[in-house]
Parts: C-alpha cells; structure tokens; sequence
C-alpha cells in the first residue's frame, strides 16, 4: 500500500502531524523526515490490520454465498465448512510473517535515516537483531518499550519457527488472533516512538468492523 494513503487521509481531515509545523502545511510536504517516519509506519500497521480484517471477511462472505446458490448439498458444505475457513487460515500465516518482518526493514530504515541525519556512523546492526535495535534506539536518545520487548522476541521465535522448522506441523501455524497480537504490537512499538519523539498519535486510523446484519 502506498505510504501516502494515511497522509491523504490527514490531508482531508486538516490534521498537523507537528506541534512545530506551520499551520495549514500540506502534511505531504513533510512525510520523508526523519519526525515523521514513525507516523508513516504506524498508520501502516492499522492499513494492514483492516486490509487483513477485510480479507477474512470477504472470503467467508463469499464461501456462505457460493454455499447457498448451490443445490449439492454435499458441495456446498464442503465449500462453506472447509475451503472457506482454510483460505482464512492461509491468509492468517502470511499476514504474520509478513507483519513481523515488515517491522524489521521499518525499523532498518528508521535506524538508517537516523544514522544519517545525526551524522552517527557507530550505529548498524551485528548480532542479535533486537538487541542491536535497541542499542541503536539508545544512541539516538530513543529507548525500545520495555513492555514490547519480550513480545517481540516470542514473535522473533515464532516466526523463525514458521520459516525454518522441518515440516509443515499445525503447532507451527499460528492462529487469527495471533495475527492481531503481532499487529498491536507493531503498532504500539511506533506509537511509543512518536510519543518520544513527542509527537503523540492524536487521530488514530479507524478499523474495519463487519457489518452484523440484523436479523429480518
């Protein structure tokens, strides 16, 4: 998704991102600085979140709806009681990896925009990953959220069992709410950062819900 779709979104609203930013300033002027990142990758993490939502809903929608247009009882329940849920199943798995490691290259261009603007060539990454980050974190006068940290080593673990552990085993496959998990956790790791930064969310994206339809 494109970086600009909550920036757009602030457009319409009239939303400063910056305490410090003129008034009226086009926040698409100001979404490549190093103050404004964390914002970016915020929002993204709420994009996905309803990307995600979205997607699990449509299919299930979809597979009660080809269900009842047919008269083969048997088809339809396979439709509805296996393919359904296993194409949910499918999308959870990628949409866990893909969260995580999504993080990691957010995180690989904070550190290299910072490393950059503050003119800081100790900063890089060597060794354990997430001890690196916060290392880096620390020189830019930025901490990693203590309450995250032991979050994002079980993920860590998790999805490099995924990845690289023999077989396909169900004990690897991780569930929807796990997807969710990972996401909060994203999403609250930038809020911590913009809140540092001291440039707290104010107007959070608003998720996708399904509609419940009442009942006739």
């Amino acid at each position: 998704m494109c970086s600009e779709g909550p920036l757009l979104e602030c457009r319409e609203r009239k939303v400063n991102f910056d305490d410090g930013v003129e008034t009226g300033t086009d926040p698409l002027e100001i979404h490549n600085t190093v103050s404004s990142k964390a914002y970016v990758n915020y929002f993204q993490s709420q994009h996905r979140r309803n990307a995600i939502k979205y997607g699990l809903h449509a299919v299930m929608q979809q597979g009660f709806q080809s269900a009842g247009k047919l008269d083969d009882g048997m088809f339809g329940a396979f439709q509805t009681n296996l393919m359904a849920p296993w194409v949910c199943e499918t999308i959870c798995q990628g949409a866990f990896l893909r969260e995580y490691h999504v993080w990691e290259k957010e995180i690989r261009e904070f550190i290299s925009t910072k490393k950059r603007e503050q003119d800081k060539s100790e900063l890089g990454f060597d060794g354990d990953f997430l001890n690196s980050v916060k290392k880096n974190l620390s020189k830019t006068g930025l901490a990693f959220p203590q309450e995250l940290y032991g979050k994002f080593h079980k993920f860590r673990n998790k999805v490099n069992t995924a990845k690289h552990s023999p077989g396909l085993l169900t004990e690897h496959f991780v569930s929807e709410g796990e997807v969710w998990e990972v996401n909060d956790m994203v999403r609250d790791f930038w809020a911590n950062i913009c809140q540092q930064e001291g440039r707290p969310i104010r107007f959070p994206l608003p998720l996708f819900e399904p509609a419940v339809k009442s009942e006739s």
